[in-house]
């Protein structure tokens, strides 16, 4: 592995989120709502949307025995709080809570991992002063996660940009996912899985051709804030060192690659 950290000028990622997963709260759908108003300032657009599975990573790679139960229930709901230019979306629901930066239409600049982690540590730390506030309850974490999405255009010299991978000329039939439980830097921090997929797809807003590019590492872990923090800062580490090594210097130079 390399010691680099990459930045570009001009990335072709797409999407970044920051989150994490904890305990059931077991709460009506009205109070996770209640608790996030104190977002609608600054987050002044809400959406519903489906709950997101949250799945807990087993890092033994064994399966894990489950029980589930159908019971007459009303269905739990993901919010969406979107910021004013929709770049900027929080996502809560009753045992997950996300912060995602979206590029948009719009080709909108980054604002760089240190001002996203930031602003994740901000908003996170407002939801579980709120839901105290509201419901008398803490959060407790159980998992927490990182993912970075790029969209990478095919053309002409698409073969020219993967190392660990080659779409050959079946770009239309191309797909290539991988995991891997890897020690993360710091001593204190256990076993954390990195999950790695190429596929081809299509914009919807230009019909363009592309191979998403997805890379999300996740630790299972009851997690303090200063874990989190540390988490966050190895496992992107691990992201960049990954899109280094599955990517071509020639596809690096393009997007404007310099090093911190």
């Amino acid at each position: 592995m390399t010691d680099r950290i990459a930045d570009f000028t001009n990335p072709p990622l797409q999407e970044v989120s920051l989150g994490v997963v904890f305990q059931d709260l077991s709460i009506p759908n009205y109070l996770i709502n209640q608790t996030a108003s104190v977002f609608l300032d600054e987050f002044p657009r809400i959406e519903e949307h489906k709950e997101l599975e949250s799945e807990l990573e087993d890092l033994t790679g064994m399966p894990i025995p489950k029980l589930r139960f159908r019971t007459a229930q009303i269905p739990s709901i993901r919010y969406w709080y979107l910021s004013r230019d929709n770049q900027q979306l929080i996502q809560i629901q009753k045992n997950r809570f996300n912060l995602n930066w979206r590029r948009g239409t719009d080709f909108s600049t980054y604002p760089k991992y240190p001002n996203t982690k930031v602003m994740f540590q901000e908003c996170f730390d407002t939801f579980c002063k709120s839901l105290s506030e509201v419901t008398g309850l803490s959060p407790i974490v159980e998992q927490v996660e990182i993912s970075y999405i790029n969209h990478i255009i095919r053309d002409a010299d698409t073969a020219k940009v993967f190392t660990r991978f080659s779409p050959g000329g079946k770009f239309d039939e191309f797909a290539f996912s991988y995991s891997s439980i890897r020690q993360l830097a710091g001593s204190e921090i256990p076993n954390s899985r990195m999950a790695v997929s190429v596929f081809p797809a299509i914009l919807n807003e230009t019909n363009e051709p592309i191979f998403v590019f997805e890379n999300t590492v996740r630790m299972r872990q009851n997690a303090t804030a200063a874990e989190i923090d540390l988490f966050f800062d190895e496992a992107r580490r691990m992201i960049v060192e990954e899109f280094l090594e599955s990517t071509t210097s020639f596809a690096q130079e393009r997007w404007g690659l310099h090093e911190n």
